[in-house]
C-alpha cells in the first residue's frame, strides 16, 4: 500500500471512530429520540384535590416537567408495569380540600398527631388545613402503577386505544424532611411524614396525547388481623395488597450488644385512619 493510501485509510478510520464515539451513543433508546416531555393538570373537577397559585383559565392547575420544582412523567417499570408520577418541591404547590374528618385509629405507644400547623393535629387535620405543607417538608408525590403484566409491551400507554380504561393503584404522600437524614435525625418529636394507598383508582385515556388518573376511595379495603383488636398493627399486613392513608415517622432506637451500642433507623406507623377521597390528575405528553 502505497504512502497516499495509508493516509486515506487512516483518515477513514478515523472519521469511522470519531462517529461511533459521538453520534452512535445517540441512537440508544429508541433512535436517539428526545425523551417526552410531560405536564400533570389538576382540573377544576378534581373534588379533594387543588393546585395552589394561578391556575390556567381554561384547564386548571397545571405542572410542567420542564419547571424547577416539578418531576411529571410516564415510564414502563421492572417488574413491567406502567407508571405516571408527579413529584413537587417543595409540596406547598398543592392542597386537599373538602377532606372530612373520618375514621382514625392510633397506637398509643407510639407518637401520634403531629403534623402542622401546629403539634397535636392529627392526619386530617393536616388534610383540612388549605395550606399545610411548609418548609419542614421536602415534597409531595402522587404516582399510579399499573399491575404487573409479562412484557414491556403490555405496560406500554400508548398501546391503550382511545377510551381504554386500566385499574391502577395510586400512592401519594407528603414528606417530612427527617423521613431521609441520618439515624440521628430521625425524631418522633418532629413533624410526621403521610401517606396513602388505594386500589380504588384507574387511568383512561382521553386522546392521542393526554392520559386521565381518577381516585375515588373511602380506603375501605384495609383489612385488620383477625386475631388483633383495636389498634390494629397495619404494618403487618402485606403493604401490596391493601388501602392505607396513615401517619409515618422514623425514629433512632438504640440497643447494646457485648457492651457495643448500636443505633437502627426504624420507620413507624402511629395512626392510620380512612375517608372518602375523590381527585384527578391529567397527564399530557407535550412533545
Amino acid at each position: 500500500m502505497s504512502k497516499k493510501m495509508r493516509v486515506m485509510a487512516s483518515a477513514i478510520f478515523v472519521a469511522f471512530l470519531f462517529s461511533f464515539l459521538f453520534i452512535m451513543p445517540g441512537l440508544e433508546g429508541g433512535g436517539g429520540a428526545k425523551p417526552a416531555v410531560w405536564k400533570a393538570v389538576i382540573p377544576y373537577d378534581s373534588l379533594n384535590l387543588t393546585g395552589v397559585g394561578v391556575p390556567d383559565p381554561v384547564k386548571g392547575w397545571v405542572y410542567d416537567d420542564r419547571v424547577t420544582g416539578v418531576d411529571v412523567y410516564a415510564t414502563i417499570g421492572k417488574p413491567y408495569r406502567m407508571i405516571f408520577r408527579m413529584i413537587l418541591f417543595p409540596p406547598n404547590q398543592l392542597a386537599f380540600i373538602n377532606i372530612q374528618p373520618g375514621e382514625l385509629h392510633t397506637d398509643g405507644d407510639l407518637k401520634f398527631s403531629r403534623f402542622p400547623p401546629i403539634l397535636g393535629t392529627d392526619l386530617f387535620g393536616f388534610l383540612l388545613n388549605s395550606h399545610p405543607y411548609d418548609a419542614q417538608y421536602l415534597r409531595a408525590q402522587i404516582a399510579f402503577f399499573g399491575p404487573d403484566v409479562s412484557t414491556q409491551q403490555e405496560a406500554n400507554w400508548e398501546n391503550m386505544w382511545i377510551g381504554e380504561v386500566r385499574a391502577v393503584r395510586m400512592w401519594f404522600s407528603l414528606e417530612a424532611n427527617n423521613m431521609y437524614g441520618d439515624c440521628s435525625e430521625c425524631s418522633p418529636e418532629d413533624y410526621h411524614s403521610l401517606e396513602g394507598n388505594t386500589y380504588d383508582a384507574w387511568i383512561t385515556r382521553e386522546s392521542l396525547d393526554t392520559w386521565t388518573a381518577t381516585v375515588v376511595t373511602d380506603f375501605l379495603n384495609m383489612p385488620v388481623p383477625p386475631d388483633q383488636a383495636p389498634p390494629f398493627d397495619l404494618s403487618a399486613i402485606s403493604y401490596s395488597t391493601r388501602d392505607f392513608l396513615r401517619e409515618i415517622y422514623c425514629e433512632c432506637v438504640q440497643s447494646k450488644v457485648k457492651n457495643r451500642t448500636f443505633y437502627e433507623k426504624l420507620t413507624r406507623y402511629p395512626a392510620w385512619g380512612r375517608t372518602h377521597l375523590e381527585f384527578k390528575i391529567k397527564f399530557i405528553k407535550a412533545s
